[in-house]
């Protein structure tokens, strides 16, 4: 695999695995801050903006990002740590590979249409962890990579968004099991 400190570096590595030619303005990359040796990658579609495709850990690509939780989660410590870290490592994986293109809220912005909770973690009764949390997207027109179209909080400038509220559920060994979209609103509702 190619150098990953650079975006092109990890267009070529995509490029290799896929056996689909990148080049690096087609592709949304990610370096996750709370998940070291992680990148999470999608592509870019107009009209729809960054679609998830894969993710590299410790220099290997793994096409499919549902069943990779299961292999990298382990390899993050998930089974020997607590309950809480586990939490902590389950929201990291959701916010940095599941959707990292979406913001996460943490407070109702001003034109927020739903009773609102801030991202929470719980243990399910068959153990493992779930999280569930609002996020939200511009629903304008969609940005190309190089340009962001995620709200920034409450002060976002659009007056238009997506918002989801949406689960995850994890087992105990560390394996994505569910993952659902609970509430929604296209356009800001």
């Amino acid at each position: 695999m190619t150098s990953l400190e650079s975006d092109r570096g990890v267009a070529q590595a995509v490029s290799g695995a896929t056996d689909h030619p990148f080049q690096e303005d087609e592709l949304c990359i990610h370096r996750a801050e709370g998940l070291t040796e992680l990148i999470s990658i999608s592509g870019y579609a107009p009209g729809l903006g960054c679609v998830p495709l894969g993710l590299i850990f410790q220099r290997h690509y793994y096409a499919n990002i549902r069943d990779a939780a299961a292999q990298v989660l382990p390899a993050l410590g998930w089974q020997g740590v607590t309950e809480s870290v586990r939490g902590q490592i389950a929201l990291a994986w959701v916010t940095e590979v599941l959707i990292p293109h979406r913001n996460v809220l943490t407070h109702a912005p001003p034109d927020f249409p739903f009773e609102f909770a801030a991202p929470s973690l719980a243990p399910p009764d068959e153990g493992g962890i779930v999280v569930r949390l609002w996020s939200a997207k511009q629903s304008q027109s969609a940005a190309s990579p190089g340009e962001p179209s995620d709200t920034q909080g409450a002060s976002a400038q659009s007056d238009r968004h997506d918002y989801q509220l949406r689960e995850y559920r994890f087992d105990t060994a560390g394996a994505l099991v569910s993952s659902v979209i609970l509430r929604c609103s296209n356009g800001g509702g």
